[in-house]
This record gives C-alpha cells, structure tokens and sequence, in this order.
C-alpha cells in the first residue's frame, strides 16, 4: 500500500480509490519494463508517467489535509521502474536507476529527482556517458524528458520555498554540463554530437538565456564550450540546414555572453570564427549551385 494512516481513521472509499490506483499503476510499470518492444514500451511510458503525475496530484491533496503520507518505499519503487524504462537495454543493469536516492519530502518532486539523479550520476561514469551515446533512442527520450521536468512546478497550493538543488537553472545547467561531456568525449561520433547539440539549443533557448546569462564561473565555463563545441561542428557540417540551426546557436549563446558581461575577446574571437563559417557556408551553397542551377537561391 502507498499510504499509512497518521492516524486510526479507516480509509474511506476515495482514499480506497486512490491506494488501488497506485498500486495498478506500479503494476502495470513493472509489467511495461518486463517488455521488449522499444515503441509500445516508448507510449506505454508516455501514458504512466501523466497518469502517474495525476494521481500524484490526488495523493498530494491528501498529503495537505495531513491525514495521511506518501509511503516513500513503495513510491520509490514505482518511480525506480520509469527510470528502468529509460534504461531499456542498458548494459550497466540498471546501475543509475538502482542508485537512486529520493528524498523523504512528498513535496519534491519524484520525476524531477530520477532525472536529476540520472543525469548526475552519468556525469560522472564513463560507461553510462559510452551508453548514452551509443543508443540514439535513449538520448532521444531523456532530454525531452530532462526539458520537460526542467520547469516541473511542484505540486503546491501555497507558494512553498523550493529546495536550491532543484531549482531550475541548476537543473538546466547540470543537464547542459552532461551533454557537453558526452560531445568531448566523442568527438569521432558525429550523428551524436548533433543530436545532444540539438538538446543543448533546446535547453538554452527553453531556459530563455537565464542559465547562459548568469555571471558565474560555471555558467560562463558553459557558454564558452558550448560556443567551441558548435565553431568545431561547424567546420565539418555538410548539412546545410544543420549548419544554419547550430550557428543560431553560437548567435544565442554569443549574445548571452555580451549580456553577462562575457569576456569581449571571446565574443571576437567567436565572432571571426562566425564569419569564416558564414564564408564556408556560402561556398558549399554556391558549389551547389555551379552543379545544380537553381534561379534565385542565392544572390551575389
């Protein structure tokens, strides 16, 4: 059961309602996790995770009424299988998952704590950073996932002081160190330099600056290497469109850097870089051009 009584009072039938609905659901994690098909497993998540927060919804109106409080045991099991769904196929056995810790607070949020907790923990093992980056899939759904939580607002009728180490801009910029990790670390694998650099932009354009534009050692450590990261993607894109996406980005994190009061000589330094890559740019369109005419693509 995932309620204790605080008290004698027997539950009543909604309170009945709720504890059976938990209990369905952990059932019913565990049995998508026993699965092998990757996209019923990828939907089947999708729909317990916003069940899940829904009856986390319900469970917190009971917590406030101080009746009764979340068992944290069984709610951590039920939490540790989404963090196994991410983890399908993952060669450590579940070694983030099986390492996670959640905090005895009911008003933190569980979601939020597993990847906080994954993203962490990654960071610093070298064999989940390979795992991450050899299956495409699984960075494909975490840091929608990580973007997703990343402004998760806990649940709270009254406006409670959130804990520091889960405030947003920290999850972001943790988020943010992951991915750089993983890019300079392989460098020779670039289908996943441009997937993890796609989360990079969308966290950075998500957080709407405020992570790159804070004036700390950290995020300046962040704006720099996320800026030479692209320059070197860059210099060796043939995607013209991929190309054109990562340069927004170094325009972004160039204009936050002016804006936190960043070191002038990086933005020059970038932006000289910015114009040689503008030039290759412009001759790969123009190469195109002298192979395939095409009228009116581009104007000299």
């Amino acid at each position: 059961m995932y309620f204790q009584t605080l008290d004698n009072d027997t539950l009543d039938a909604s309170e009945k309602i709720l504890s059976n609905k938990l209990q369905h659901l952990y059932e019913d994690l565990i049995k998508c996790s026993a699965e092998q098909d990757w996209n019923s497993k990828d939907l089947e998540l999708e729909r317990l995770m916003i069940e899940a927060n829904r009856i986390k919804e319900m469970a917190n109106q009971f917590s406030h009424q101080k009746k009764y409080r979340i068992n944290f045991d069984e709610a951590q099991n039920m939490y540790k299988s989404i963090a196994q769904l991410l983890h399908i196929n993952c060669p450590l056995e579940l070694k983030c998952a099986h390492r996670i810790e959640l905090k005895s607070n009911h008003k933190t949020s569980l979601l939020q704590e597993i990847i906080f907790q994954i993203v962490t923990q990654s960071s610093n093992d070298n064999t989940a950073q390979r795992f991450f980056i050899e299956d495409r899939k699984i960075i494909d759904r975490i840091f929608p996932l990580i973007i997703r939580f990343a402004n998760y607002e806990k649940l709270n009728d009254e406006k409670e002081i959130v804990d520091p180490e889960y405030q947003n801009q920290t999850y972001i910029r943790d988020a943010i160190s992951l991915l750089l990790n993983l890019i300079n670390q392989n460098q020779q694998v670039l289908f996943a330099k441009h997937s993890l650099f796609s989360a990079i932009f969308k966290l950075a354009k998500y957080n709407q600056g405020q992570i790159i534009e804070q004036k700390s050692d950290t995020a300046t450590s962040i704006r720099r290497n996320s800026i030479s990261v692209i320059i070197e993607l860059c210099e060796c894109e043939t995607n013209n469109e991929q190309f054109i996406h990562e340069f927004n980005c170094i325009k972004i994190l160039t204009e936050a850097n002016s804006t936190a009061g960043g070191s002038r000589d990086y933005d020059t330094f970038v932006i000289l870089h910015s114009r040689a890559l503008i030039n290759t740019l412009l001759q790969k369109i123009r190469g195109k051009q002298n192979h395939n005419p095409q009228p009116g693509l581009l104007k000299t």
